[in-house]
């Protein structure tokens, strides 16, 4: 039988594979690319690609050409449908994201290659073969976990054009995240994520049955989206499947290469898809992967060498690509996994954090925590997010935030037939007194007031109509527009007048903000003035870093371990995110 012999071969065509073998192809060198299936996997349909995906389309020569067929996404809009209230709107302004059709980028990748390319013992094997990675198993990579989550997704195709605005809009409630996003004026990509019931995990592939079942998961939503739905054509529904990641110890501790063997794409570091960087780290670990290589691979004359210093050449280059890639895929796995956990989430955890916690005590090495109804829960980690008042805080030791000597009052306006404002955050100021507008969308507009109050302002009645009164008297001397915005707020639109209190900067450098298996996020951790809007934005960042610390360390199957060694590990991790220093700044 005849051998092939080749100096590079990749497993599986998809974008990774293709993006990698294009790469070479930018630097001179060929490539094999193996696919087990006839023509070019397109399942999945579409997938954002945000601006680090598109400098890595621009290095391959293929950017202008998709940009071309794939609208600019202006802004992200987020809708609750448990209360039926837009809960997030976030502007792309600066950033690029566009909604690639996934047969179009492969498409793109593939005729940029040599005749021949795309068809089988060679000097480099790169796995791109996907979730179920024949060559990650091989590198000793363990069968990617299931999140808990599955996911069905597919692409709507309005013949006459969709009317939709260039939006990422998505809908959360009850444990459903769902959304849509245009591909171009005619395409329009949708997806539903849930948490299935055992009877659900195997969801038959039956496009008049996956509709329908797409169409009850979706009851509660707006219209638009299951018009989206009703327009998506037989072949335009995915089969479901189920979410699964890589543990990003893996990512750390395992064999990404091995002698001239390695991976990339999502046989290298699956996640879920709740930050849109599956396809655009694959696409990263191409340009990566494919510079390395050309460093060392020889295509002057084309003969393959056959040494121990050219296989020592090719295994150092390979190491190097998964040492630039390595953490940087540990990052985009825990985030993406903590995000989707946080986003899909019923409101339990929720609901925990607002019951009354009573006390804390020690249980060995695990905490015990009090709830006021009788409840006892033991624990692993106690992360306290519980605000400023927090109880958590106080058993490490922190004293009570102190009052500002200022207050603030908050509310929304809700204007049922528009506004007319611009797109401005506008504020004023004069007399001790601060207060400011910005509108939400084309009716809700979000108004604040914060000033100095006498000792009979401390504690104000919160009655709607006696707190219209009181904030249109503080702004007896503002424009009228403001006050036309307090107009126009209903008696839900006003929240309770609070003292702004904050932490000493100086007890976040000095005090435990963990100690042992306990520690504290958010306005537990730096209750602040909102003077900067950082509040909120610190919060995610303490979510992120303390998400990713945590990974580190906990038990992959689950189980309370209850070991010294255990509870040591769990310590140093919470000291290292204590170490992040960014709190005393932003306060």
């Amino acid at each position: 039988m005849e051998e092939i012999v080749e100096q590079v071969v990749i497993i599986g065509a998809g974008i990774a594979g293709l993006a990698t073998s294009l790469g070479l192809h930018r630097y001179g060198i060929a490539s094999l690319v193996l696919e087990s299936c006839d023509e070019l996997r397109v399942t999945g349909f579409a997938l954002g690609i945000w601006e680090n995906g598109w400098k890595a389309l621009d290095a391959l020569g293929i950017g202008h050409s998709l940009r071309q067929q794939h609208r600019d996404i202006q802004r992200l809009v987020v809708t609750s449908t448990a209360s039926k209230q837009q809960t997030a709107e976030v502007s792309f302004k600066g950033h690029e994201l566009r909604c690639v059709q996934r047969k179009l980028l492969l498409e793109a990748l593939a005729v940029e290659l040599p005749d021949g390319t795309i068809r089988y013992s060679s000097k480099v094997l790169i796995g791109c073969d996907g979730v179920n990675s024949l060559v990650a198993k091989w590198l000793g990579f363990e069968k990617p976990k299931f999140t808990g989550r599955s996911a069905l997704r597919g692409f709507a195709d309005f013949k006459n054009g969709h009317r939709f605005k260039q939006e990422f809009k998505q809908f959360a409630g009850k444990g459903v995240r769902s959304g849509f996003i245009p591909s171009n004026d005619h395409i329009v990509y949708w997806f539903l994520t849930w948490n299935p019931t055992s009877l659900e995990e195997e969801v038959e592939n039956n496009p008049v049955k996956l509709r329908q079942f797409m169409l009850n998961k979706l009851e509660d939503t707006p219209d638009e989206i299951k018009e989206v739905i009703e327009n998506t054509p037989p072949e335009g529904f995915a089969a479901s499947s189920p979410l699964r990641y890589r543990h990003p110890w893996e990512i750390v501790w395992g064999n990404i290469s091995n002698g001239n063997v390695c991976v990339a794409g999502d046989a290298f570091h699956p996640m879920t898809p709740d930050i849109g960087q599956g396809g655009c780290a694959a696409l990263e670990d191409a340009i990566v992967l494919s510079r390395c290589l050309a460093q060392v691979l020889s295509n002057k004359s084309g003969k393959l060498e056959n040494t121990d210093d050219y296989y020592k050449r090719i295994e150092l280059a390979l190491k190097k690509y998964a040492k630039e890639r390595r953490w940087r895929s540990f990052d985009l796995i825990s985030t993406a996994y903590f995000v989707g956990f946080i986003q899909q989430n019923n409101g339990k955890i929720i609901s925990f954090f607002r019951d009354k916690v009573v006390s804390i005590e020690d249980a060995g090495h695990f905490k015990r925590v009090h709830l006021a109804d009788g409840t006892a829960i033991k624990t692993k980690v106690l992360i306290g997010c519980d605000g400023v008042n927090s109880l958590v805080a106080k058993w490490l030791g922190f004293e009570k935030p102190k009052f500002t000597g200022r207050s603030a009052l908050r509310g929304f306006a809700d204007f049922k037939n528009g506004h007319g404002f611009k797109q401005e955050f506008k504020q004023f100021v004069g007399k001790g007194v601060r207060s400011g507008f910005i509108p939400c969308n084309d009716h809700i507009v979000y108004w604040f007031l914060t000033w100095n109050p006498t000792s009979l302002e401390e504690e104000m009645e919160n009655k709607p109509v006696k707190l219209r009164q009181f904030v249109l008297n503080k702004l007896e001397d503002t424009p009228d527009e403001i006050k036309e915005v307090i107009e126009n707020t209903p008696p839900e639109g006003f929240a309770a007048s609070s003292p702004l209190r904050y932490r000493h900067p100086w007890e976040n450098v000095w005090g435990d903000i963990s100690n042992g298996n306990v520690c504290v996020a958010g306005d537990a951790f730096h209750p602040m003035t909102p003077d900067i809007g950082q509040g909120g934005c610190a919060a995610l960042e303490d979510a992120v870093v303390l998400s990713r610390c945590l990974a580190q360390v906990l038990s992959k199957s689950g189980k309370l371990e209850n070991t010294d060694e255990d509870y040591k590990r769990i310590e140093l991790v919470l000291k290292n995110y204590a170490k992040r220093g960014d709190g005393e700044v932003l306060i």
